[in-house]
C-alpha cells in the first residue's frame, strides 16, 4: 500500500474485503464477473454497495391458495386478503389471475351503501370521514359519489373548524 492516497487505500481495502466475501471462483474468473452475479460493487467511497434490491415473492401452499380464492369469492377485497396474508393487494390480484379467477374492479364498491354515503356527503362529512364509518377507502367513496353524479367539493368548500 505504499504510495496510495487515503481514499485509494480505503478502496483497496474494500476491494480486498469484497474479494474475501466472494465464493471461491474457478480459475480465470475475475472480480467484475462476480459483481454482476452478486449485484454488488465498490462505490466511490470504497464501500461495498448493492446496485438494486430484489424481493423474493412469497410462496403460498396449495391450501393457502384455495383459502385466498374462497375468501375472495365470498366477498373479501384484495386489500383485506393482502393484510391477512401479509402481502400487497397486487400480489393477491396476481395470484387470483394466475389461478383463473375473474377479478372485479371493486368489491368494496359493490357492498357500499351508496344512498348512505351520498346522504352523509351532502350533510357535510368528508370522504375520509365517510370511508372510516363505512369501512372502505376514501377513493371508493369518491368513485361512488362521482358515479352517482354528485359534485365533489374541494377542501375549501367545507366549514373551517
Amino acid at each position: 500500500m505504499v504510495g496510495l492516497s487515503g481514499l485509494d487505500s480505503k478502496k483497496y481495502q474494500a476491494i480486498l474485503n469484497f474479494r474475501r466475501q466472494l465464493p471461491k471462483s474457478p480459475s480465470g474468473c475475475i472480480i467484475s464477473e462476480h459483481i454482476e452475479v452478486c449485484n454488488k460493487q465498490i462505490d466511490e467511497y470504497g464501500e461495498l454497495a448493492v446496485n438494486r434490491l430484489t424481493q423474493t415473492p412469497k410462496e403460498f401452499s396449495e391450501a393457502e391458495l384455495q383459502e385466498i380464492i374462497s375468501l375472495y369469492q365470498a366477498g373479501k377485497a384484495t386489500r383485506e386478503l393482502g393484510e391477512m396474508f401479509k402481502v400487497s393487494k397486487n400480489t393477491i390480484g396476481r395470484l387470483l389471475k394466475e389461478q383463473g379467477v375473474e377479478i372485479t374492479r371493486s368489491k368494496a364498491q359493490a357492498k357500499l351503501n351508496a344512498k348512505k354515503a351520498i346522504s352523509m356527503y351532502e350533510d357535510g362529512f368528508t370522504s375520509t370521514q365517510i370511508a372510516k364509518q363505512l369501512g372502505v377507502g376514501a377513493q371508493t367513496i369518491l368513485r361512488c359519489l362521482k358515479n352517482h353524479g354528485v359534485t365533489i367539493k374541494s377542501r375549501w368548500d367545507y366549514e373551517q373548524k
